[in-house]
């Protein structure tokens, strides 16, 4: 966020208030990672509907190198958001997992699996809605 905001990043728009200086999660490491996602699993078919979509875990995985300098953890994090006119939403942390003390020039995988009800929206009738978002 921005040195003088002190909005968290839920309700953070970047049209108000500027471009943030630092993406939500950055941080610093003497350890030189690199992360690359190898896989996605789809919680379940388009026409499925929001219970079955809801009880499906998301699930991705992501390959963590460590290229050279001391051990070093590295958390993955994982991220929704959602684009669809009728339920907009900024990038909203729904999952992580952390990778212990990855050796120099080795390389881990890291897999993040959060049930999809994190990304449900609650109508005003009080039922629950998974909108198209990534």
């Amino acid at each position: 966020l921005r040195a003088n905001g002190g909005q968290t990043y839920i309700h953070y728009d970047p049209a108000s208030y500027g471009e943030p200086l630092w993406e939500f999660g950055h941080g610093l490491s003497y350890a030189n990672f690199t992360a690359k996602r190898t896989s996605t699993r789809q919680p379940a078919p388009a026409t499925a509907t929001t219970a079955a979509l809801a009880a499906a875990p998301l699930h991705f995985a992501v390959d963590v190198t460590n290229h050279g300098g001391p051990d070093g953890a590295f958390s993955a994090l994982g991220f929704i958001r959602s684009g669809h006119a009728e339920a907009p939403r900024n990038k909203r942390l729904c999952g992580y997992a952390r990778a212990a003390n990855i050796a120099g020039n080795k390389t881990e995988t890291v897999a993040v699996e959060r049930a999809a009800a994190n990304a449900a929206l609650v109508e005003a009738d009080g039922t629950t809605a998974i909108m198209p978002g990534t």
